[in-house]
């Protein structure tokens, strides 16, 4: 696959991803006991709108920093194994990285709201169209996000080792992701309490972790695949299971 081909194919999933993804937010919506959103023109065209031209940009961006701090981008190398190489890392990590969200989910006294009632009350169909949603997130937060931090912090700390700009910047943008879900969350059927903060965060912090370090690592395909792993076991595996 050539350059032009796989970014503009990643341009068109990034578009598609922002409205699969739309059932999936009106369901959060109605499981927190909240309005969802009335989609009006207005807002869908909004929404085409910002999808194209900031996914367009965090792309043209992103795959600049990226380049500079020598992220694999897998499925431009004519010789990769995509089992090897892409699939088997990509989705055993997903697997591990899942279990553990739900282990620290469940070690959390106190809350009402957890991700396993999250995941099991999701009908399967609409954890299964949020799932394209995936690559506009790592689009954002791995290919735009942590290169760009990454890259910013080795401007200002020229003497710094790189894996440990690298770390600091994974761990930050884990920890921004989290901070962004907090209003998510902090409603009324929710109250705004200090373990409510440390769930979203320790939960965000695992994944964002995970995938950090496989796009550091392995590449950004494989970070992808972990992504859409660990969310098809929690929104498409648990409901289908707890419909039994």
């Amino acid at each position: 696959m050539n350059e032009k081909t796989y970014y503009l194919l990643l341009w068109i999933l990034s578009i598609i991803g922002s409205f699969a993804v739309i059932p999936f937010v009106q369901h959060v919506a109605l499981f927190l006991g909240n309005q969802p959103i009335e989609l009006t023109p207005l807002i869908i065209f909004a929404t085409i709108f910002e999808s194209m031209i900031l996914n367009a940009l965090f792309i043209f961006l992103g795959t600049k920093f990226s380049k500079k701090l020598d992220i694999k981008f897998l499925l431009l190398n004519k010789h990769i194994h995509y089992v090897q190489d892409i699939l088997r890392p990509g989705v055993i990590s997903g697997i591990v990285c899942a279990l553990l969200m739900l282990i620290a989910d469940r070690l959390i006294p106190g809350l009402t709201l957890t991700l396993y009632s999250l995941g099991t009350n999701t009908p399967p169909l609409i954890g299964l169209l949020a799932l394209i949603e995936v690559i506009k997130q790592q689009i954002f937060l791995n290919l735009f996000c942590l290169s760009g931090i990454a890259l910013l912090l080795k401007t200002f700390f020229k003497s710094a080792k790189m894996s440990l700009l690298m770390w600091v910047s994974i761990i930050g943008v884990s920890l921004l992701f989290g901070i962004a879900h907090i209003p998510t969350f902090v409603q009324e059927i929710t109250p705004f309490t200090p373990i409510l903060i440390f769930r979203i965060l320790l939960l965000n912090t695992i994944s964002g972790t995970t995938f950090g370090l496989l796009f550091w690592k392995k590449g950004f395909e494989v970070a992808i695949v972990s992504h859409f792993t660990v969310d098809f076991i929690l929104y498409v595996i648990l409901p289908i299971v707890a419909l039994r």
